[in-house]
C-alpha cells in the first residue's frame, strides 16, 4: 500500500535524507527515470510502513542526487 507522501514541501530545496535499510521491505520505495532514461531518479511511490515512509522526509517526485 502506497503511503500519502504526494505533497512535497513548498520550499523545495536540496535537503539531505538518511534512511536505514528494513531488513524486510528494504527502503520502501520504488524510483524511475535514471541515465539510461535521460531522466533524473526519482521516487515514484513510498510504501506505508516502510523505511521511506517512517523517516517523513521524502516524497513522491522527490529527486535523488546521490
Amino acid at each position: 500500500q502506497a503511503a500519502n507522501h504526494n505533497k512535497p514541501p513548498v520550499d523545495a530545496k536540496e535537503r539531505m535524507v538518511q534512511i536505514t535499510r528494513q531488513k524486510v521491505g528494504g527502503l520502501g520505495l520504488s524510483i524511475k527515470g535514471g541515465a539510461e532514461h535521460k531522466l533524473p531518479v526519482l521516487i515514484s511511490r513510498i510504501y506505508k510502513g516502510q523505511a521511506a515512509d517512517q523517516c517523513g522526509q521524502l516524497f513522491v517526485g522527490d529527486a535523488i542526487i546521490k
